[in-house]
């Protein structure tokens, strides 16, 4: 076995980061094993929603904190056709999360990946299982979080977030490979257990209902450009010009009888879920310091009648920055982001980027618009960059039936290798 190693003076610090650190198992280049290891740290203002409560029972309109994002260690695997990779992490850890006997809630360690393949063709077909972000419905669904434009994967891409899924992944046996600019995934899963069936339910609408039932989920896309691996599961949110990408894709997602939905005398019927997604991704190069990254997705969500999901991301008061996140509906998605024509000696790079989420669930009576923006500055592409956003996220006005708005603003540092 031996350990790669890269001089600094011959590489520039995004070559040498993105590279890892790999090992060659008897000098054999078919048979490796990369390492690799990252965090991203938020630090955070936040406008709370209408009546929230702080710890000591107080009303609460501000907050700011610091909170670890993610922090993961992973490795990979490549020992001829079979490919193994492990990615164990800690995710969203906030004030009001501690090891401490005394707090309230303790950090969750788990794996976020855990699986195997094996190439049948290298090209063609790959087939695998275990723990994995082979999703369906839409790029942005098998997202990585390492390599995204706004501050964080959008929600609104994985439908099962918090209920079905694990971090956006499930047990699933999988299929993937690439027949020219065509290029496919498909997975039938054994999605993990949820029961959000409350002690007296409301009739007419639909809740999670714990059943052991697979579910069946792909995603196609045309790749006109250059192509993209399928080694793994993530998509890129952008490239920085590094690539000249134009696809196009449909995916689907399908859980049959996973909801459950009570009418005026309390009988109950089964309801199917099905999510139908459309993209269009496109990153090119605009000569030789500049690229632009845009994205559109189009979704239609049918959990059953009048599903609705609620909730914030590492929400320090309970609801205090919850918003509609989920429900059956449709929903449109783009962001854009354009790197500045200004780069250092260092090989920095300023990007500038808006994101817009636009939500129509059949719960609510008014659609609302979900709107980010920010500038990313790259120090070795997104193996080392910071972050700066502001959200302006919309709170549904249960009295009102209507929205009102808050802000957030994020400062987020990333590395790792």
């Amino acid at each position: 076995m031996s350990i790669s190693v890269i001089s600094f003076s011959q590489k520039t610090a995004q070559e040498i980061l993105s590279k890892g650190i790999k090992l060659n198992i008897a000098d054999n280049p078919d048979y490796f094993v990369k390492l690799g290891t990252g965090i991203q740290v938020w630090g955070r203002y936040m406008q709370l929603n209408k009546n929230s409560i702080d710890t000591h029972g107080k009303s609460i309109e501000s907050a700011s904190d610091i909170a670890l994002r993610r922090a993961y260690i992973s490795s990979y695997a490549h020992l001829d056709r079979i490919t193994m990779f492990a990615m164990f992490c800690m995710t969203s850890q906030p004030v009001n999360v501690s090891v401490s006997p005394f707090a309230k809630t303790a950090p969750s360690f788990y794996f976020y990946d855990a699986w195997t393949s094996y190439s049948i063709h290298n090209e063609h077909l790959s087939i695998g299982m275990g723990l994995n972000m082979y999703n369906g419905l839409s790029r942005f669904s098998s997202a990585s979080s390492a390599s995204t434009l706004t501050a964080d994967v959008p929600i609104i891409s994985v439908p099962n977030l918090l209920t079905t899924e694990q971090q956006a992944r499930q047990l699933s046996v999988f299929a993937t490979g690439k027949f020219g600019k065509f290029d496919y995934r498909i997975a039938i899963a054994k999605p993990f257990l949820c029961d959000m069936v409350p002690e007296i339910p409301q009739s007419n609408v639909s809740y999670e209902y714990e059943n052991h039932n697979l579910s069946y989920k792909g995603y196609f896309q045309m790749q006109l450009f250059d192509k993209e691996s399928h080694q793994m599961p993530f998509f890129t949110a952008s490239y920085l010009g590094s690539k000249r990408i134009l696809n196009v894709g449909v995916g689907a997602d399908y859980h049959p009888e996973s909801t459950i939905v009570f009418d005026e005398n309390h009988d109950s019927s089964l309801h199917h879920k099905l999510h139908v997604g459309a993209d269009v991704y496109l990153d090119i190069p605009i000569g030789k310091t500049s690229s632009i990254t845009w994205y559109a997705g189009l979704f239609y969500f049918d959990y059953g009648p009048n599903y609705l999901l609620s909730y914030g991301t590492m929400d320090l008061f309970g609801n205090s920055l919850s918003e509609p996140q989920q429900g059956t509906g449709i929903a449109l998605h783009s962001q854009i982001g354009y790197v500045l024509p200004i780069r250092q000696n260092n090989g920095h790079t300023t990007q500038v980027y808006a994101s817009a989420v636009y939500r129509d669930f059949e719960a609510i009576e008014n659609s609302n618009v979900h709107i980010d923006a920010g500038i990313n500055y790259y120090f070795a592409g997104h193996n080392a960059k910071v972050t700066i956003e502001g959200q302006f996220r919309p709170v549904l006005d249960n009295l009102m039936n209507d929205y009102y708005y808050r802000s957030i603003i994020i400062f987020k540092t990333q590395v790792f290798i």
